[in-house]
């Protein structure tokens, strides 16, 4: 009688230790191609398919008590504060129902966010989906530089000013045209470049690897500056400053 209840334990089981991986890297590999993989009859990207089964895994472990407490991140007071600001302002907008909207795409994400860190509790399996987040985004970055020298047709185009006269081939699309290589949006595209930057230096810091850190971080500078995103540009010059300030070495006293 126990045979059967026991196959089921070890089936969920397999389930869940093969099938969050497989999720998480799914959905960090597919959400810089947001464009691309749309699924026909849902009408649903793929990202969003695989982060809601990341949700789902990490709900199942809690549930089947793998998962002990919470983690605290050190996040904590500052998600809770953007989420007082953001329910403040949604009751006090003029388009109630739209904010709402919104208010319920952030909670979604912070979901994500804390179902990723149930689900990748080691460090080592933090760095191979980050890795893989961060080669996808390499691809994108190329793909963007592609569209940018004529090579591939971007997602979305549209001229920084008006010009006045028709854009012809010869000219530099790149200087003239703002482009989204992957997305349907040219700041939700610049987004995966500002995320990848850091996760690059992290991950190939070791001397060997240099070149790899610097080829990826010019690789998504070069995205951010195709979709000509400003507030981009500044955050990810800053992201860069931050990291090359040494750290400051505090004396301790006897």
């Amino acid at each position: 009688m126990n045979e059967p209840k026991t196959s089921l334990r070890k089936t969920t089981r397999h389930v869940l230790d093969y099938g969050a991986p497989f999720a998480l890297l799914l959905f960090a590999i597919a959400w810089p191609w947001e464009i691309y993989q749309r699924l026909p009859l849902v009408h649903v990207t793929v990202a969003k398919l695989a982060a809601a089964a990341v949700i789902l895994f990490a709900v199942l472990r809690i549930a089947r008590r793998q998962i002990g407490h919470l983690p605290r991140t050190g996040l904590e007071a500052p998600l809770a504060l953007l989420a007082v600001a953001s329910v403040a302002s949604a009751t006090h907008s003029v388009d109630t129902s739209a904010s709402f909207t919104h208010l319920r795409q952030l909670a979604s994400y912070g979901l994500l966010f804390y179902a990723v860190v149930l689900l990748v509790p080691r460090t080592d399996d933090a760095a191979y989906v980050t890795c893989a987040f961060a080669a996808s985004v390499f691809v994108v970055g190329l793909v963007a530089l592609a569209c940018s020298a004529g090579l591939l047709t971007p997602t979305k185009a549209a001229a920084i000013r008006e010009l006045g006269h028709r854009v012809t081939s010869e000219m530099r699309a790149g200087a003239l045209i703002r482009m989204a290589a992957t997305t349907p949006d040219y700041n939700q595209g610049v987004l995966a470049f500002l995320m990848a930057i850091p996760m690059a230096v992290f991950l190939f810091r070791p001397r060997a690897l240099r070149w790899t850190t610097g080829l990826a971080v010019v690789v998504c500078m070069a995205g951010i500056v195709t979709a000509f995103s400003r507030s981009a540009m500044a955050a990810a010059l800053l992201i860069l400053f931050a990291f090359a300030v040494p750290p400051v070495e505090t004396s301790s006293t006897p």
